[in-house]
């Protein structure tokens, strides 16, 4: 359990999902070489165990003379042959050898099979998620040549397109978290009242309501408050124009002539 929090702490580290799939990744390699190098050690000492005995690998091999540093890289070498369709010159050479080489076998058909489907699993994610972003900015090219929609105006809604895209991408916006649903009325609005009320009590009304009743602000940020994007230059009031809600600046700047 410890060790599945650590991992899950690592991964929440990442706020990008393709960083988080190349995390992964990462793990999975990492996985398959821990796993290597145990059998690797496994390997080497079951010839180093038995010195006496003339019928070991390291000593068919002629490897008794090489340090220790090119006893251990054979070993490892030998023991990534055994989860990959490779070969080399060290083999079994006796019978606790072969036993021990039986047994690595039939374990990397189940475990190198499982480390590379989960690697190919997400290769396959990241590749969907790229393709599923230009698919999408392909769609708008198509949409905005086909309405003959005048270069300026398509030029402005791509950047800004993409700029959200992107933003959402790193932002997270509640709607975009279907889990969420599940959680009850009450643990809704919480969430909601954590998230709007720092906007909120810039204002001394809102600080006050906070201060005096929090279960007031909750209610008013469940069923009050929406949220609103503009694009650069876009008109967010005109002078002059009836009020009909209260604005509070959550990113970038307003202009006011």
């Amino acid at each position: 359990l410890k060790l599945k929090w650590i991992l899950e702490t690592i991964d929440d580290m990442f706020e990008s999902e393709m960083a988080g799939i190349w995390v992964k990744i990462a793990k999975m390699v990492v996985l398959l070489l821990a796993i290597n190098h145990l059998i690797a050690c496994g390997w080497f000492y079951l010839a180093d165990s038995n010195q006496d005995d003339p019928t070991t690998w390291i000593k068919r091999g002629g490897f008794e003379s090489a340090d220790w540093a090119y006893q251990y890289a054979t070993a490892f070498h030998w023991s990534i042959t055994q989860f990959t369709p490779a070969s080399m010159n060290v083999q079994p050479e006796n019978m606790a050898e072969r036993t021990f080489t039986v047994a690595v076998v039939v374990f990397a058909l189940v475990g190198f099979s499982y480390v590379v489907g989960s690697i190919t699993g997400s290769l396959t994610q990241l590749r969907s998620m790229s393709e599923h972003a230009s698919k999408e900015f392909w769609k708008l090219r198509m949409f905005l040549r086909r309405h003959k929609v005048p270069m300026s105006l398509a030029l402005r809604i791509r950047k800004f397109v993409e700029f959200e895209f992107y933003k959402q991408q790193k932002v997270m916006p509640l709607e975009g978290v279907g889990v969420l649903r599940l959680l009850s009325e009450q643990m809704m609005s919480e969430l909601q009242a954590t998230i709007n009320i720092p906007h909120m009590t810039v204002h001394p009304l809102f600080q006050t309501m906070m201060d005096n009743s929090a279960l007031i602000m909750q209610r008013v940020c469940n069923v009050a408050i929406s949220h609103k994007q503009l694009a650069p230059g876009d008109l967010l009031f005109m002078p002059g124009e009836q009020a009909e809600c209260m604005y509070f600046l959550t990113s970038g700047r307003l202009w006011y002539k």
